[in-house]
């Protein structure tokens, strides 16, 4: 069985050390325990006293109720998995039917080609770097889907670009696909639990038979490693996605399931105020992108993370390493994505690692080996 190396996996493994400025990722900072139990009060007799075993009914139950409020669903349409990245393998392995295909929009962060060939499966890229929300990219899209088609998998917001799906669109996109009874999937982790400003909503609120909502506490609370995630859709797809879980994973960790529920009793006042920093360093990318006029970014409403375009002809990896091994800097190259000439910023990192960070890059876009 083969499949794709994540290219943007192998570039932090092999470039990123303690020693960079690190302002590349999709994520808040990851957070230390110790501020995890300080914040969401997390007694530490609890954890001490939890037995290190596969999750137990009850914390499971809780984590779905919680969940169930965001969504307005029953908790017999959540399941819960280890990150998001099993939620979406389960998905495809499900969706999985020889000679049929499954739609991505494109850029994504992760090529699915290999392993739906696998299945004897075809992969359809729907190229949208931009104003994916345009009736001309719908109509793309339409064009594409067929009797063929299985799933249409989605990622709103955008990892890297920032597009963001509007409501009214993904209607459209349901609408269509319930002729031909496809299912679309959306990888959310980046979607905050209110969405009022961004004239979005998660794709099972607008469709609870038709819409696949993926979820995880790893980009916006920033504890990856409790790899904690989920999907949400109607009963009968959830069933079917929790034989894939018993076989994939048997379970999650009880200690992540503790962790999660807390965080989760607790995450208004917590993502506010990630969301204030997330704001800030919108506005203070868009003050230097006006000075720094060899560079150029389509702003995002609200994002993780942003893609930042050049003008040099030089591939994104060779201008990546150049800016880690002179600067220091540490930045994702476009290529990850398959958007070459670019890099892929944090726009939830520290502030005062981002002015740092903007500094230097502003240094290395103007030094004369470069030009």
């Amino acid at each position: 069985m083969e499949i794709d190396k994540h290219i943007l996996e192998d570039w932090y493994k092999k470039n990123l050390t303690a020693d960079v400025i690190n302002i590349s990722e999709y994520s808040i900072e990851p957070m230390t325990y110790g501020e995890v139990s300080t914040y969401f009060s997390i007694p530490n007799d609890l954890i001490e006293s939890t037995t290190l075993s596969y999750a137990t009914e009850k914390n499971l139950t809780d984590l779905k109720e919680k969940l169930s409020v965001f969504y307005k669903a029953s908790p017999e349409n959540i399941l819960i998995t280890n990150g998001a990245s099993e939620a979406i393998f389960i998905i495809l392995s499900l969706m999985a039917e020889y000679g049929c295909n499954i739609i991505t929009q494109s850029p994504f962060y992760y090529n699915y080609e290999k392993l739906l060939n696998n299945y004897g499966m075809r992969l359809q890229k729907w190229n949208v770097l931009n104003n994916v929300n345009c009736k001309k990219n719908i109509n793309i899209l339409k064009e594409l889907i067929n009797n063929h088609t299985k799933l249409i998998l989605l990622n709103n917001i955008s990892n890297p670009t920032g597009i963001i799906f509007s409501s009214e669109n993904l209607l459209t996109i349901l609408e269509y696909c319930k002729k031909f009874n496809i299912y679309v999937a959306v990888d959310e982790v980046g979607l905050p639990f209110r969405t009022d400003e961004l004239n979005t909503l998660p794709i099972y609120k607008l469709s609870s038979v038709f819409g696949i909502s993926i979820g995880s506490l790893s980009k916006l609370f920033g504890v990856p490693g409790i790899r904690v995630g989920w999907i949400v859709s109607n009963p009968e797809v959830i069933k079917k996605c929790e034989t894939y879980k018993d076989v994939i994973s048997i379970s999650n960790s009880e200690l992540s399931l503790i962790i999660a529920n807390r965080i989760l009793s607790k995450n208004e006042d917590f993502l506010s105020k990630r969301i204030n920093i997330i704001k800030s360093n919108i506005c203070i990318i868009e003050e230097w992108i006006k000075r720094v006029e060899s560079l150029d970014w389509e702003k995002p409403l609200f994002n993780l993370s942003a893609l930042i375009k050049y003008k040099r002809k030089i591939n994104s990896f060779d201008y990546c390493k150049g800016l880690l091994n002179r600067k220091k800097v540490f930045v994702a190259p476009g290529s990850c994505f398959n958007v070459e000439f670019s890099f892929r910023i944090s726009l939830a990192c520290n502030i005062k690692n981002l002015i740092k960070g903007l500094q230097l890059i502003e240094e290395y876009e103007k030094e004369e080996f470069y030009k």
